[in-house]
């Protein structure tokens, strides 16, 4: 793993300390921003946190969860977002959820920092030119965006991993000798692997198209090594099947689940200011509210960095692969329309992929300028010093409002003691039941005008409490809902009220002046930190599993008059109530289970449970039958005689991928560590 040995006019012990410095400061400068500081944001804390800590529960108990009850009628795990396969997640299930994240980012920087080193020396640079190198990376607009304004992890970690994925398809490349070749296979496949495991593919994939451009350069490499190449991407792929099948699954039960408001800005001149001129602009201007007003959404890395690459391309090109990467990024960044698509997240998120391919060029310029001569290393010590001011300062709006966050973090939304949260959550808690929030208060809460209270999507998740109005992210919910969003709808909980028995609902959360049916007891009340009134009705007959006739299966409930949609929340189930037994079941949901309890019976009968129907629920116990009735909840076959059935969603061939993939990813890291010792003192 050797360094590309060149002359440098940084060698020595001072430039080798200076070059540690400049790294160790840079990672704890952004490190203060998420560790001291809190986020801002809480996007993906209503959907890939939530998936992350359902996978994170079912692994300390030594199962696999792929669905929860907690969230809707029930959802498939995983979200399309989430870090359900990531290394880290066991340590979830022991962790609480704050710390956890913030170990994650600290993780996550270090590798970006860590990859990033090894790729500069791999191609040649100085140390110090390295250093320099590394603190542009993990100080650019990316990293501000993923670890400091959007809560984004699933983001971070694919800008985080891609530096030691370039890395081992350099060593890859250049390999001449089996030990050198298994080593960059394994890197490939492993760090590929992970990314498509735990990363956003939205956002994944706007590096493809750089990395095909500099692959298409090594092609004698490539054919050298093709089996070395050909291990290496079925690697990534074993590693990463379990997402990729569960992506795939989802789009095809749902292909609309994709349509959405792409992003299509894209680079123009007023984009030159964020590239060469940020943060400073006009003696006259803010610079403080200018940065933060102009956000992190933008192409920035530096201004000297920027002037190096293009320098870089234009006068030395030693390593073309390297400049054709960046540029193809900034193509597909500065052409309108030339690729968008719903696979991508947004066009901006190509500065990416620019940024990783250019920040090489640029430190190699760096190295060239310090060796012109005496005069010259001055001069490229003066860039290096300009260029860390930059960064530094740049960054510093964005750490400074996390800093200023922690008066009232956003994640209190979720994990703290909250007014109407805290409340909901000891009332409802020792009772059990589903919670559905009304019209008026999901209104409220889509506004934003309950968040203070601690109701926000999914926010009852984490306090154990589980509600049917739920956001979820690349998961298809149809018939049951759509949009990405399970709504309060006044024709649930004004009249008839058969859905909340099927459902399990024993407890409704309204305004004070929505207008309930006569079923609902008022059980108790709260007034919200915006003086809004909030009622609490119970109902008490809710079951969740009812005992139906078998000639269910060939009723279709009509949708009523004027709903906003056609979906099962929308459904006249009053329809239904004349084919409902009176029969009590008692239903336990738990560990992954859907336990039901009965009285037993001497004759064969349907049970329907109040839990969206997906292929792969399965009975524990033999001899009953799982189908879907209604088209959108389970039926259950339960044989004469017996008084009970534990229902599991056991997709086979999704729980295969990811025994495999763990067992993929155990083994390569295994034998990565025995290669790494084993060529620790043999140059590849």
């Amino acid at each position: 793993m050797n360094p590309v040995q060149v002359d440098s006019a940084f060698e020595g012990r001072m430039w080798s300390a200076g070059a540690w410095v400049v790294c160790f400061a840079s990672v704890s400068w952004l490190a203060v921003g998420f560790l001291v500081g809190a986020q801002i944001d809480d996007e993906e804390y209503w959907h890939s946190i939530v998936s992350t800590l359902i996978a994170a529960q079912g692994l300390q108990r030594g199962e696999l969860d792929l669905w929860t009850s907690q969230l809707g009628l029930g959802m498939p795990q995983p979200f399309g977002q989430s870090l359900f396969m990531h290394p880290l997640t066991p340590l979830l299930g022991f962790m609480p959820v704050v710390p956890w994240v913030k170990m994650f980012y600290l993780v996550h920087l270090v590798v970006a920092a860590g990859g990033m080193w090894l790729l500069l020396r791999r191609v040649g640079a100085s140390k110090f030119a390295a250093a320099i190198g590394v603190s542009t990376y993990i100080l650019a607009s990316p990293a501000q965006n993923y670890a400091l304004r959007d809560f984004w992890p699933s983001l971070w970690s694919v800008y985080t991993l891609v530096p030691t994925l370039l890395f081992s398809v350099l060593v890859l490349c250049q390999a001449s000798n089996p030990r050198s070749r298994l080593l960059g296979t394994l890197g490939v496949g492993l760090t590929a692997g992970l990314i498509g495991a735990v990363g956003h593919w939205g956002n994944l994939v706007v590096f493809v198209p750089s990395y095909l451009s500099f692959l298409a350069l090594q092609a004698k490499q490539l054919k050298r090594n093709w089996l070395w190449w050909v291990s290496a991407a079925t690697t990534a792929l074993v590693i990463a099947s379990p997402i990729l099948a569960n992506l795939i699954t989802e789009f095809r039960l749902s292909p609309s689940i994709l349509e959405r408001g792409i992003n299509v800005d894209t680079l123009n001149t007023n984009s030159l200011w964020d590239v060469f001129l940020r943060p400073f602009g006009p003696p006259s201007d803010d610079w403080v509210h200018t940065t933060l007003n102009r956000g992190v959404r933008i192409l920035f890395f530096g201004g000297p960095a920027a002037l190096l690459a293009v320098f870089y391309v234009v006068v030395l090109r030693t390593r073309v692969e390297l400049c054709v990467g960046w540029l193809v990024a900034l193509l597909l960044l500065t052409v309108p329309g030339l690729l968008v698509t719903d696979f991508v997240s947004a066009v901006w998120q190509f500065r990416d992929a620019l940024i990783l391919f250019a920040v090489p060029c640029a430190v190699l310029a760096l190295d060239w300028v310090a060796l012109r001569s005496a005069l010259w290393r001055w001069v490229a010590i003066v860039v290096a010093a300009i260029q860390l001011v930059v960064l530094v300062t740049a960054a510093w709006p964005f750490i400074a409002l996390n800093l200023d966050a922690r008066k009232d973090p956003v994640t209190g939304i979720f994990v703290g003691d909250r007014s109407i949260s805290s409340w909901l959550r000891d009332y409802v808690g020792s009772y059990g039941g589903r919670v559905y929030y009304s019209a008026g208060v999901d209104r409220l809460l889509w506004n934003q005008e309950l968040s203070r209270d601690g109701l926000w999507r999914n926010s009852m998740f984490y306090r154990n409490v589980p509600v049917v109005n739920a956001s979820f992210k690349f998961t298809a919910m149809e018939p049951v809902a759509s949009g990405g969003s399970i709504l309060g709808l006044p024709e649930v909980t004004s009249g008839d009220l058969t859905l909340l028995d099927v459902a399990g609902v024993r407890w409704v959360l309204a305004r004070a002046d929505e207008v309930m049916s006569s079923a609902l007891i008022k059980r108790a009340e709260r007034m919200s930190s915006g003086g809004v009134r909030l009622f609490l009705y119970e109902y008490p007959p809710a079951r969740g599993a009812v005992f139906v006739n078998s000639t269910v299966q060939a009723v279709a409930l009509p949708p009523i008059p004027g709903c906003t949609h056609v979906q099962l929340f929308c459904w006249d189930f009053s329809r239904l109530a004349p084919f409902i037994s009176e029969t009590r079941a008692h239903v336990s949901r738990e560990k992954g289970r859907v336990t039901i309890t009965f009285d037993p019976a001497d004759r064969q009968r349907m049970l329907l449970v109040g839990e969206m129907f997906r292929p792969g629920w399965r009975a524990v116990e033999a001899g009953f039958t799982v189908e879907p009735v209604l088209g959108a909840l389970v039926g259950v076959g339960v044989p004469a005689g017996t008084s009970q059935v534990t229902l599991r969603f056991i997709p086979l061939l999704r729980s295969v991928l990811t025994l495999a993939s763990w067992a993929t990813m155990l083994l390569a890291t295994g034998a990565l560590v025995v290669v790494l010792i084993w060529v620790r003192d043999d140059p590849c």
